[in-house]
């Protein structure tokens, strides 16, 4: 189990917020860290269990090496009347280190991992899931998904891709509980780069995204058959444009909050052209 002080560590941005907690063994504060050795009261070996109080006791079936747990065995910490860990696996120097399952107890109910372990920490390939059911299996580095890796949130979030530091990073497939997908890159856990979005309603946007919005320039197909190429802002078309309407007409100039705004070069379907003045997503002139 990790010997140092356990930052927070949610999910970042817009997108997973409230999906997942933070991946950590125990949570505990850097004082009680340092005293965080339980040994166990039969076979005198110690085993590494930060954040333990006075009173906890801790279990161990395996071998024992210079007075550490060390080896293939079972271990179960109890404490304050519950079950507060309990481990099948491997341990190096009393920590955990090798493949192992591994149950801890929480505020909001158990969680369980499957999967490998380095120095007391989740490290390369496994399965989280936390006591609200959302499941991450994919490559773990220093506690947290770090790698390939496929979230599947108990709210329907559904992501499979790069993570970096415990959030999205790099490429990925992100599909929403409402129907909205999402493919292409992200940053610290939001859309951020080049990017596909498929809203529910048809809607589709391909082009560039910042902080988890279209933002930059890109192509914009709307469930009426109208098309916009152009720059976008904050996810709404905001800049120099053009725009295709369904009967053909085309409409050339700046945008602001999805409208034309100001003087607008207008082609109509038969080839004519006009001037057209809009204000405020309203044509006035």
């Amino acid at each position: 189990m990790s010997d140092k002080a356990c930052p927070s560590r949610p999910w970042g941005g817009g997108i997973l917020l409230s999906a997942l907690a933070a991946i950590v063994l125990v949570c505990a504060d850097p004082a009680a860290a340092e005293e965080g050795w339980l040994e166990d009261p039969i076979g005198g070996c110690k085993l590494w269990a930060p954040g333990s109080a006075a009173g906890d006791v801790i279990t161990w079936t395996g071998g024992c090496v210079d007075g550490k747990a060390t080896g293939k065995g079972f271990a179960a910490w109890v404490g304050e009347g519950q079950l507060k860990a309990r481990y099948e696996g491997i341990l190096d120097g009393g920590k955990v280190d090798g493949y192992g399952k591994l149950v801890l107890a929480t505020a909001d109910g158990y969680e369980r991992y499957e999967g490998e372990f380095q120095a007391g920490e989740l490290h390369g390939r496994g399965t989280y899931i936390d006591a609200a059911g959302n499941l991450y299996q994919g490559e773990f580095a220093a506690d947290e998904p770090n790698g390939d890796g496929i979230f599947e949130g108990a709210d329907g979030t559904y992501y499979q891709g790069e993570f970096k530091a415990g959030l999205p990073d790099g490429q990925g497939t992100l599909l929403e509980p409402d129907g909205t997908q999402y493919e292409g890159q992200f940053v610290g856990g939001v859309r951020s780069g080049k990017g596909e979005q498929i809203e529910p309603d048809g809607t589709r946007y391909v082009g560039t995204f910042e902080d988890d919005l279209a933002d930059g320039s890109g192509r914009v197909e709307l469930p009426n058959g109208g098309v916009y190429e152009g720059e976008v802002r904050a996810g709404k078309l905001h800049g120099s444009g053009t725009y295709t309407a369904p009967e053909g007409d085309v409409y050339v100039g700046a945008f602001v909050d999805d409208w034309p705004d100001g003087t607008i070069q207008v082609t109509k379907s038969d080839g004519s052209q006009e001037e057209q003045l809009w204000q405020d997503g309203k044509q006035v002139q």
